[in-house]
């Protein structure tokens, strides 16, 4: 992607009368613009040239961001004097330059050297559709000299291309480096994201920066009253923009990230105004983009959970409104016998989303018959979230060697753990605003009785919890109660016995259990290892891999997800 005129740095530069002349045009180009660069008269030449930009922005169009130049590393000057020309606080905006407290950006522009950011180049551009004051007619002329050297000698990305085709048009170049642009994004789009508009977990890192950009060229476009999208890349983008919003986080973050993005939420907001309005949050998952948001659709401040499975480890963001609990790798190490497993992809195996709760399983192998099952679920109306691991092993002579199953979370920024009560083995996390309980249900809940080898901790910010067991199989679950209305009620659990023929199953073959808090009870099964006949446990007689449900008033059971 090229730009006319393709010009390096040179040690001695022309004089931008002579510059003028020798520029080139477009078909179409106004004749006064031609005729005022032929002759070389800068003054005529810029007061035509911001005049026709003028007339091609079309009125009754919202005004650019005014933090559009914060999402993406540019200079800070550049960002600044950004903000004073086009705040939307002030009714009466001053020229660039004109004023102090624009900290005159068209010097930093001239000195822009080879190794200047896309930021500092969009920003450069954007500020030179501002009419100059005569007094500084050359060094406008220099600064708009120097971003054309710039954009002529160095490879461009997709947003730059077709923002340097709209701003510098019509330069000889311009349409096609505009086309080329255009094309990039669209592509870039529907490469990065499912049909949903799904970001690719890869993307989620790079996620404000990248939305940023197409913020940026849907803005230029909008206003400029060029065509950026088709129709399925339109869609695409309004469905990207509605999977993004819900997912802004208290300190400017989004889901799955730790990195503050300057002014995420100006940048969400102008995303919002671009596609038209917003809309209610929803529930997602794609296998392309490896990606799943699991949440309470009914309220913005319900709790959600992100789940992306991209890489050797799942990544969760746990958070309650846009405040976040537990956010990072969902770490596993699994050790039978003297082998640590090594696992190193996870696929969703299975997912459920209904009226009563969402769910998702991912699944990785270790060779030899051996996996792992990660269960996560949750309750809509309960507002409980399930976090279980279910390890198993073929069955062979040697499947009862023991095997232990650590996981953990990081705790996000400000969250600190407590035991909800004295002696008691569930903990609290808690913040400014949100709380919630956290319930090892292979623990003993009774102080009194011995820990055994299971343990719930939280060190270097990180909760972890494992269990130890004989195989072939073990079940490592963890409840998270995200209920504010149930903080102060009492937390009781218990395995259950599980039978097969009238005969009590091994919890290394099956295990079941079951959480009561206040008058809210849970219970849990799993299937450790291969049956043809029916288990029973509370009542429930099952061939399932796993069921997960609540347990009502007078016993009867209402699942929540049932897995064959």
């Amino acid at each position: 992607m090229t730009i006319h005129p393709p010009t390096t740095v040179a040690p001695d530069q022309p004089p931008n009368s002579e510059y003028l002349a020798s520029l080139r045009f477009d078909r179409g180009t106004s004749k006064k613009l031609r005729r005022t660069a032929a002759s070389g008269d800068q003054d005529g030449f810029i007061s035509t040239w911001t005049t026709l930009f003028g007339t091609r922005t079309r009125s009754g169009v919202p005004p650019q961001p005014e933090r559009a130049f914060e999402w993406t590393p540019a200079d800070a000057s550049l960002t600044s004097a950004w903000r004073t020309a086009f705040s939307q606080n002030t009714s009466d905006r001053p020229v660039i330059a004109s004023r102090s407290h624009n900290r005159f950006p068209l010097p930093t522009i001239i000195q822009l050297d080879a190794n200047a950011t896309d930021g500092d180049l969009l920003a450069s551009l954007a500020l030179l559709t501002r009419k100059p004051p005569p007094r500084r007619n050359a060094q406008w002329l220099s600064a708009w000299r120097r971003c054309i050297e710039l954009t002529s000698s160095r490879p461009l990305s997709a947003e730059l291309a077709y923002t340097a085709g709209l701003l510098l048009s019509p330069l000889k170049g311009t349409s096609q480096l505009r086309r080329d642009g255009q094309m990039a994004l669209r592509e870039e789009l529907l490469t990065r994201t499912d049909d949903d508009g799904t970001p690719l977990a890869e993307t989620l890192p790079e996620l404000p920066e990248w939305l940023g950009g197409l913020v940026r060229a849907g803005w230029w476009s909008q206003q400029l009253g060029e065509k950026l999208w088709t129709k399925t890349s339109s869609a695409r983008f309004a469905k990207l923009v509605r999977w993004v919003t819900p997912l802004l986080r208290h300190g400017d973050r989004l889901a799955m990230s730790n990195r503050p993005a300057r002014s995420l939420r100006s940048l969400l907001e102008s995303a919002n105004q671009l596609i038209g309005g917003d809309a209610p949050p929803t529930v997602t998952q794609s296998d392309r983009a490896r990606v799943a948001v699991l949440r309470d659709t009914t309220s913005a401040a319900a709790p959600s959970v992100v789940v992306a499975h991209d890489g050797p480890l799942p990544r969760l963001d746990i958070s309650i409104g846009d405040r976040t609990l537990l956010c990072g790798e969902w770490s596993l190490e699994v050790t039978s016998g003297q082998h640590n497993w090594h696992l190193d992809q996870w696929d969703c195996v299975c997912w459920q989303s209904d009226n009563d709760a969402d769910y998702i399983e991912l699944q990785a192998h270790a060779g030899d018959g051996r996996r792992v099952d990660r269960h996560i679920l949750l309750s809509r109306a309960e507002h409980l979230l399930v976090l279980a691991d279910a390890i198993l092993t073929p069955a062979q002579p040697s499947a009862d060697q023991p095997i232990s199953c650590r996981s953990s979370l990081p705790l996000a920024q400000g969250i600190t753990t407590g035991a909800v009560r004295n002696g008691q083995r569930d903990q609290r996390l808690k913040s400014r605003g949100i709380s919630a309980r956290v319930v090892p249900l292979a623990l003993p809940d009774d102080p009194l009785l011995s820990p055994g080898p299971s343990s719930l901790t939280c060190h270097d910010s990180h909760l972890s919890w494992n269990h130890v067991g004989r195989g072939p199989g073990l079940f490592l679950p963890l409840v998270v109660d995200l209920a504010a209305d149930r903080r102060r009620r009492k937390a009781e659990w218990n395995p259950l016995t599980v039978t097969e023929d009238r005969k009590i199953v091994s919890p290394s073959r099956a295990a079941a259990y079951r959480l009561r808090i206040g008058e809210l009870q849970l219970v849990l099964y799993r299937s450790l290892a291969e049956t043809s006949v029916p288990r029973s446990v509370i009542g429930q007689h099952t061939l399932h891999e796993s069921f997960f449900g609540l347990l009502r008033p007078g016993d009867d059971f209402s699942p929540l997800v049932m897995v064959e």
